[in-house]
């Protein structure tokens, strides 16, 4: 297989990229070189969701305040499917619902018609994806190896996004208490509830209320999945 050259730029232009407007710039870049108009790039782990993405303002607005994440058919397409797949305003890869339907033609009222979506392989109950689209009302024909380059231009951009980028990417700000960094800090280091309460002069009791407070702020089911975003996000 031939790789193109707009794979290398890509990588080069994320390598270097230190901010949000340079990391969007080298998606725009991949975009433009595919034949698209717009770019999203999501990370999703429980309620903690993050992206970047130059869909018009109106339609990020109306997203974000609706919560439609949780009905958009492109997202739960690549959940089921896993792999990359070409979608548009009238035609998915999946069944839809009626909500599912309405969904794509408020999309499409914003200009957003067609597009190809990469999911990007993750750990249990996290998913993260490329979508780039376009007002055409057909993505256009497109073989297995122009996806499957694109797919690894998409893993690489996110392994990126996760060591290095996390900051630059949109998303909700997440604000411990002192107390509860504390706690979370500890129990990184592998230290129990009884342990911290007697390192922090506290009771445990305490210890556990600081710990499901901080659960409940980063969207976690459990003190592991805390840490592990407290983590990516540079709270402790």
């Amino acid at each position: 297989m031939v790789i193109p050259n707009w794979f290398g730029d890509f990588i080069q232009a994320i390598e270097v990229a230190q901010n949000r407007d340079d990391f969007l710039a080298a998606l725009q870049q991949l975009t433009a070189e595919l034949g698209f108009e717009w770019c999203a790039y999501l990370d999703s782990y429980g309620n903690d969701v993050r992206g970047i993405s130059d869909y018009p303002d109106e339609w990020i607005a109306h997203y974000l305040s609706k919560d439609m994440s949780i009905i958009d058919p492109v997202v739960r397409t690549a959940k089921e499917l896993g792999t990359p797949f070409e979608w548009s305003v009238d035609q998915m890869p999946v069944r839809v619902s009626k909500v599912q339907t309405s969904f794509m033609g408020e999309a499409a009222d914003f200009g957003i018609r067609s597009g190809v979506s990469i999911p990007i392989p993750c750990g249990y109950r996290h998913t993260a994806m490329l979508t780039l689209a376009s007002s055409r009302l057909a993505p256009g024909s497109r073989n297995i190896a122009d996806l499957d380059v694109t797919r690894d231009a998409a893993i690489y951009m996110h392994a990126f996004a996760k060591v290095r980028a996390q900051a630059l990417l949109d998303g909700p700000d997440f604000k411990l208490s002192p107390q509860e960094t504390k706690v979370l800090a500890w129990s990184k280091r592998g230290f129990g509830a009884s342990d911290i309460a007697e390192l922090m002069g506290l009771k445990e009791p305490s210890v556990r209320f600081h710990m499901q407070g901080a659960r409940r702020k980063l969207g976690a089911n459990n003190i592991q999945q805390a840490i592990g975003t407290a983590t990516d996000h540079g709270l402790i």
